[in-house]
C-alpha cells in the first residue's frame, strides 16, 4: 500500500482468522509435561498458551522470531480543555528523544533485542524531520471532542490504513506472510506480520497524545 492510499475495512476484516484452540491447548501440555507443579508458572503460562493460539502452533520457532517495537505519536484535540498536565510542544519532543536512542522505550528495546518503528500520525508540533521518523499525518492531532467530532471519517480510516500498513515497516519483504491482527487506538483487526509486535501509541505525562498499549502476535504462512 502506498502513501494515501486507503485500505478496504471491510475486506481487511473478513481476512480475520479465529485464534488456535488445539494449538493452546497442547501449549499447556508441554509445559504440564515440564518438572514442575502444574501451573506454577501462573499467568506467564497463559501468555505461553495465548501465544501459542495467535501462531496456530504449540511449538516455539526454530529460529528467533523478528522483533519490532512501534511507537505511533499523536496529540488529542482535548488537551485545549486544559485536561494535561504538559503542554502539546511535549508530544514532539518525546518524538525526537525516541529518534535519537534516549527514551526509556529506546533502553528496553535494546535490551529485547528489538528495533524501534516511529510513526508521526498527527503531533501537533512536529520534530524537525528525521529518517527515524516516518510520517502517516492525518493533521497537526485530532480536533477537540467537547466542541465537535474528534476526527472525520476519512481521518480515521486513514488512520485504520496507516495502523495495517505497519506491517510493511517491520516485516521483510522476502517474507511470505499471513494476515493476523491489525491495530490502532486499543482496536485489533487485520495485518499481515511474521514477528511478535508491541505497538505503543504513547502517553507524553498526561493526556495530550494518542493513548493505547496493544500487543499482537502474528505468523508466517
Amino acid at each position: 500500500m502506498t502513501d494515501g492510499e486507503l485500505i478496504d475495512i471491510a475486506a481487511l476484516a473478513a481476512r480475520i482468522k479465529p485464534t488456535d484452540a488445539a494449538a493452546a491447548s497442547e501449549a499447556q501440555q508441554l509445559l504440564d509435561a515440564k518438572t514442575k507443579p502444574r501451573r506454577s508458572l501462573g499467568r506467564l503460562e497463559d501468555l505461553v498458551c495465548h501465544l501459542a493460539a495467535i501462531r496456530g502452533v504449540a511449538s516455539p520457532p526454530a529460529a528467533r522470531l523478528t522483533k519490532a517495537i512501534v511507537v505511533m505519536g499523536a496529540d488529542h484535540g482535548v488537551a485545549a480543555e486544559g485536561v494535561s498536565a504538559y503542554p502539546q510542544e511535549v508530544t514532539g519532543q518525546m518524538l525526537l528523544n525516541f529518534a535519537r536512542g534516549g527514551a526509556a522505550i529506546n533502553v528496553l528495546a535494546r535490551q529485547a533485542g528489538a528495533r524501534i518503528v516511529l510513526v508521526d500520525m498527527g503531533v501537533a508540533h512536529p520534530p524537525p524531520e528525521r529518517p527515524e521518523i516516518r510520517g502517516r499525518r492525518i493533521g497537526p492531532g485530532t480536533a477537540n471532542f467537547t466542541r465537535g467530532p474528534a476526527m472525520t471519517r476519512t481521518q480515521a480510516y486513514t488512520i485504520g490504513s496507516a495502523s495495517a500498513d505497519c506491517s510493511s515497516m517491520v516485516v521483510p519483504a522476502r517474507v511470505g506472510v499471513q494476515p493476523k491482527s491489525w491495530f490502532h487506538h486499543g482496536a485489533t483487526r487485520n495485518v499481515p506480520s511474521e514477528l511478535m509486535l508491541l505497538t505503543v501509541a504513547f502517553v507524553a505525562r498526561g493526556a495530550s497524545l494518542a493513548s493505547s498499549v496493544t500487543a499482537s502476535a502474528f505468523r508466517a504462512r
